[in-house]
């Protein structure tokens, strides 16, 4: 996609984006701090860069981190 985000943020956030999902809600299915995501979000943090690789499979997938 010529669109396609660029960097980790933008990634994150048009993965999210997609899901239709608020930030509260996406941060309690996929079990990430609601702090963490709008640090990613907005640039104030740079996430590891397996990050966005692991939401696009966890969404795409449907797979879901293992709880307790």
């Amino acid at each position: 996609m010529n669109d396609s985000p660029k960097s980790p943020q933008e990634q994150i956030r048009y993965i999210r984006e997609s899901t239709g999902l608020s930030r509260i809600a996406f941060c309690k299915k996929y079990d990430i701090p609601l702090r963490t995501m709008e640090e990613w979000e907005s640039g104030r943090r740079t996430p590891p860069e397996y990050i966005p690789r692991m939401l696009y499979y966890y969404v795409r997938y449907g797979s879901e981190p293992e709880g307790e």
